[in-house]
């Protein structure tokens, strides 16, 4: 994982739920970055027990994530209003996007926590969703 420092956090500094076009650009930031293979690992323990979980290895990671962008639509935003910010030292202040679907590829329903940093997209959490929606 990269060290940021002091960073620019992305924020749209809104009271209200991100719309829908910012949805789109986070979920466009995240799958072109992914694709790319430049993202970085918030908390790599947590994130690496996440993907064991998930059985995911190696090569599989960046499919099984670009899958998982391609799959989600902007409908899907499942975080807090306004999105919550995150406060590990990496990351400080930056807002994290959470999307929740249901995965045809993973055949369950997902989560996928990310935000954008220094214009760096940090992974935070990906794993099936732990609690069932109210």
């Amino acid at each position: 994982m990269s060290s940021h420092g002091a960073g620019v956090a992305h924020r749209y500094s809104s009271p209200a739920p991100p719309n829908l076009q910012q949805r789109k650009e986070m979920l466009l930031f995240a799958r072109v970055h992914f694709l790319a293979g430049e993202w970085d690992a918030v908390n790599p323990a947590r994130l690496d027990r996440d993907l064991r979980e998930l059985g995911l290895y190696g090569d599989e990671i960046e499919a099984a994530l670009i899958s998982a962008i391609d799959e989600i639509h902007p409908r899907d935003y499942g975080g807090q209003y306004p999105p919550e910010l995150a406060h590990e030292d990496d990351i400080d202040g930056a807002e994290m996007f959470v999307f929740k679907w249901v995965s045809a590829s993973r055949e369950c329903r997902m989560y996928i926590k990310f935000c954008r940093f220094n214009d760096t997209l940090n992974l935070i959490s990906f794993h099936k969703q732990r609690r069932e929606p109210k």
